[in-house]
């Protein structure tokens, strides 16, 4: 797991020299540094609380170092996931308001979250205490979408710090809100094959959308900028031949079962062609708009 840890920390590094080296000024890079520890505080203490609130999910016991119980490589990661949702979404939006920017980043995560989640689970990152696709529930996937709405809703607004407290608040509230409107009755195993299906029909018509669109294309430094956390999990499913058993901190663990690996890769398969598309077409200009900062 050791191994692993550094390997994220390493991407963690990247995007932020990333970000550090597109900056303009000493008071942007401060800008940015500031939003990505309130991304991390308010990320830990969302999941913290949400671990202990329900305890509907764990992380296996292997991570090296803990803040509770949440491991703190993952307390990095989060700050990296959401502020690139954001760069995206403040490109795709272009000046519109924090909501819809929220909006959109929201989705962004939601599709990240929707390939991660299946792969960190079959590896043994951790697991979710009831069934879903590949296991994991619906509401697992959502949550990262409301912790990313909630957190760019208040860092589009300059208030960088009220993060710690308003996205944690705000999701909690949202997924009590989904599960007893939706996800509490919509529990179970979803079938894996209509699920990847689906996922190729959406994959192929917005590869075709962002084909066809009109303008200088999205900036490829971008798309690089995401390229080593995508990359990371589709090696990550390449090493992993079967589901792994948890030394679990409950008794209720559940592990996808294991003849779902030919179907998870052919899933994990149709998160591709946007993202290479979007790189064909993409362009040198406009990185401007990729500096997320507080209005």
């Amino acid at each position: 797991m050791i191994g692993l840890e550094l390997v994220c920390l390493a991407i963690v590094s990247s995007y932020v020299a990333f970000r550090m080296w597109r900056a303009r000024s000493r008071r942007e890079r401060a800008e940015i540094a500031s939003q990505l520890a309130a991304l991390a505080v308010a990320g830990f203490v969302g999941e913290d609380t949400l671990i202990r609130a329900h305890g509907y999910y764990a992380y296996a016991t292997g991570w090296s170092v803990r803040l509770d119980r949440v491991p703190v490589v993952i307390v990095l990661v989060w700050p990296i996931v959401i502020h690139s949702a954001w760069s995206i979404a403040r490109i795709v939006e272009r000046g519109r308001g924090a909501t819809r920017i929220a909006t959109v980043a929201a989705l962004v995560v939601l599709a990240d979250a929707s390939l991660i989640e299946p792969i960190a689970v079959r590896a043994g990152l951790w697991r979710w205490t009831e069934p879903g696709l590949f296991g994991v529930p619906l509401v697992g996937v959502a949550g990262w979408a409301f912790f990313a709405w909630a957190a760019v809703n208040v860092l589009e607004r300059g208030r960088v710090w009220a993060v710690c407290v308003l996205a944690p608040l705000a999701t909690h509230a949202m997924i009590l809100g989904a599960w007893w409107g939706a996800f509490r009755w919509t529990q179970g195993e979803i079938a894996a094959p209509p699920a990847t299906v689906l996922a190729w029909g959406v994959s192929l018509a917005l590869s075709l959308r962002v084909a066809r669109a009109r303008g200088p294309g999205f900036p490829r430094s971008e798309l690089f900028a995401r390229l080593p956390g995508a990359a990371f999990f589709f090696v990550l499913l390449a090493l992993t031949g079967a589901p792994r058993d948890f030394a679990a901190p409950d008794e209720r663990p559940y592990v996808a079962p294991p003849d779902l690996l030919f179907t998870l890769v052919a899933y994990a398969l149709a998160f591709a062609p946007p993202y290479l598309v979007a790189l064909a077409v993409g362009s040198t200009q406009g990185l401007e708009t990729t500096r997320p900062s507080g209005r």
